[in-house]
């Protein structure tokens, strides 16, 4: 059976948040399966096969084609693209009468603080989110499920926080941070709220059911945002070790540059051009967007000198070493699960010193000792935070013999990719190589057997 994908043109309502709000949550609704809306791992195959997909076609700068990445992933299988607009797109969710119950009435000019935790509301009630001004012309027979501008008239995001955290966390999957629009670079501690949020994964978010919100001061000790974060941190009902997919970039101390996998080499330069270099891939794409791995792989192979690693700390962002025993191994397992379905050996492990999660996290890395054939076998490992080094890599002269050691770069580090360039640059080739992650491993444990 065919693959069916609507491809929703929204870059013309990108910037009107009210629209583009009600868009997403349309999407995100219409990507479920009919029935219960769960979307775990085994509905997400079978969604496939029951409904079309329906895709949102957002950039990440708002400015490229993304339809070159949706025609990318999908060359090569049997799909079929339709192309609809924002009107077709409404058509469809408001006659979804198995996905889409009904909507939520809110003022996004006034209630823009609490947009995050409207987006979670959407999708536990299986609701679209409609701006009041969208009603004189709506003409649809969904019915009003939530009226926020009554039940939430005066709520500041720690009241629509608390408000769902009491009534809705059992019916959520995870945790997700969106900033309604908070400008932070000038005053962190006061940020003006003059923007607008990113809304590019809001279908995910309500197609996941996910705790969205947003609390300025909930890393602050002794406010109130940060006593409800303490709660909400302490729940325990979401599946354990928890899927996290990234952190919170909201205070960016170090800038740096955003780099692509565009590795295509001089081979006349040698390895001071051409050198392997691995790159840390998050395994959740495997369920989430498997046809984007493959894509991946595809074009690594163009290179011959680019590999996959996992990234920290594998499967998931997360500290092993802060991990139970029983968390440990079922953690392990699941490590060499995905290190096996994508040929995979190596990954990045961090931990923080200052909490001596190290010394919790040598028991863990034992447990893939004890494994007749493990999938992992090598772990770079990096500090958090990251300016406190694990091995100093400066004073690289002074470096004896059979010296065996990986550098890790961040795409949000002082460490550029020309800076990685730049010291490649410098090395003496007839004193060091470069080598790939499984070399490294075999070069370190000959260099330990030595000693």
């Amino acid at each position: 059976m065919n693959t069916l994908i609507h491809n929703v043109d929204l870059y013309n309502i990108h910037t009107i948040q009210p629209e583009l709000l009600r868009a997403q949550t349309c999407i995100g609704l219409l990507n479920r399966v009919p029935g219960d809306g769960a979307t775990d791992h085994d509905h997400q195959e079978l969604f496939a096969e029951k409904r079309p997909q329906y895709y949102a076609n957002l950039s990440v700068n708002w400015q490229s084609n993304s339809n070159e990445w949706l025609d990318a992933v999908t060359e090569g299988t049997d799909t079929e693209i339709i192309l609809n607009s924002v009107d077709d797109l409404l058509e469809d969710c408001y006659n979804s009468h198995d996905l889409v119950k009904g909507y939520i009435k809110y003022n996004y000019d006034d209630q823009k603080l609490v947009v995050p935790n409207l987006v979670t509301l959407s999708g536990v009630l299986d609701a679209v989110l409609l701006d009041s001004s969208f009603l004189d012309s709506f003409d649809d027979d969904l019915p009003m499920i939530f009226d926020a501008m009554q039940e939430w008239a005066d709520f500041d995001a720690t009241d629509a926080t608390e408000y769902m955290y009491d009534n809705y966390i059992t019916h959520t999957n995870g945790l997700v941070k969106s900033n309604p629009g908070f400008d932070s670079s000038t005053n962190p501690t006061d940020p003006d709220l003059n923007g607008y949020m990113n809304a590019a994964l809001v279908d995910f978010i309500v197609s996941n059911k996910m705790f969205n919100f947003y609390l300025t001061e909930g890393c602050i000790p002794l406010t109130r945002d940060h006593e409800l974060m303490k709660r909400i941190a302490a729940y325990e009902g979401f599946e354990k070790p928890t899927a996290v997919w990234g952190y919170d970039s909201t205070f960016s101390y170090v800038a740096g540059s955003k780099f692509e996998a565009e590795t295509d080499c001089v081979n006349t330069l040698g390895q001071n051009a051409c050198f392997p270099l691995a790159w840390s891939m998050s395994p959740q794409l495997l369920h989430f967007a498997p046809q984007l791995i493959s894509w991946w792989y595809d074009a690594f192979k163009t290179t011959g000198t680019d590999y996959f690693v996992l990234p920290p700390s594998g499967e998931l962002y997360s500290y092993p070493g802060g991990f139970s025993n029983e968390d440990q191994i079922k953690y392990k397992n699941r490590m060499q699960s995905v290190a096996g379905l994508m040929n995979i050996s190596g990954t990045i492990h961090w931990e923080f010193p200052v909490f001596s999660t190290w010394k919790n996290a040598l028991p863990y890395f034992e447990k893939y000792a004890e494994d007749e054939n493990p999938g992992v076998n090598g772990f770079h490992c990096v500090n958090v935070p990251y300016f406190e080094p694990i091995l100093e890599i400066f004073g690289a002269s002074d470096r004896k013999a059979g010296s065996v050691k990986s550098v890790y770069i961040t795409s949000d580090g002082s460490f550029t990719f020309t800076d990685l360039y730049d010291l490649v640059g410098q090395l003496d080739m007839s004193k060091v190589v470069i080598v790939i992650q499984e070399q490294l491993v075999d070069l370190a444990l000959q260099a330990e057997g030595s000693k």
